[in-house]
């Protein structure tokens, strides 16, 4: 009886303490307009991929875990705060992401290309770019790519490159093709070929 006491008392505890984060509060007052479901939001990526590296990273975005040149220059390590790919504007996170115009285009291919696999969307808003797009048509397929495309600008960024879109698709066949054997070995064909069933018409 004491232990179930104590257990009870411990979660009431625990859950008077626990505080929002400061990325989710900067995301709420970014995005007013939409209901963030945010255990929607964090679970997403675990439902999209079975790759760590790329939940990992989609953990890092959602807390703002990513430093840019408007940090670094705040703290004296870069001699400028603005883009490493356009120079023009201050770096921030949602800059590199969204609002750069080397960002703009990049997603405007990735509508266009999205659009040629037959899955139409008619535009990406900044949330959905950020926090993903879940209940939509191939969903899976669709936040794998949106997941995927954050970490290769992000990447770009880091290696002081421009984003190339044959260079994403590269990518995007390498994580198709790993998948794929992922799926044999799991004896879990159905799945993948769900997911991944309009790329593979275009593609083979």
């Amino acid at each position: 009886m004491n232990k179930v006491v104590s257990k009870t008392i411990y979660k009431e505890l625990r859950n008077r303490i626990i505080t929002t984060p400061t990325a989710q509060k900067k995301y709420d007052s970014c995005f007013l307009n939409d209901d963030l479901n945010w255990k929607e939001i964090y679970s997403l990526s675990h439902r999209v991929t079975s790759d760590t590296k790329l939940r990992e990273f989609q953990f890092k975005l959602l807390n703002k875990y990513f430093v840019t040149n408007d940090f670094l220059y705040k703290i004296g390590v870069v001699h400028s705060p603005t883009c490493s790919f356009w120079g023009d504007e201050n770096e921030s996170l949602e800059h590199i992401l969204i609002s750069c115009n080397y960002a703009k285009e990049f997603w405007a291919e990735v509508i266009k290309w999205l659009g040629n696999l037959k899955i139409v969307i008619s535009n990406l808003s900044n949330r959905e770019i950020i926090l993903g797009k879940p209940k939509c048509d191939d969903e899976l397929f669709v936040n794998h790519v949106l997941l995927t495309a954050n970490q290769y600008l992000y990447s770009c960024r880091c290696n002081n490159t421009f984003p190339l879109f044959r260079v994403f698709i590269n990518k995007l066949r390498n994580i198709h093709n790993l998948e794929r054997e992922i799926a044999k070995s799991n004896n879990n064909f159905a799945d993948y070929m769900k997911k991944w069933n309009k790329f593979l018409e275009a593609y083979n």
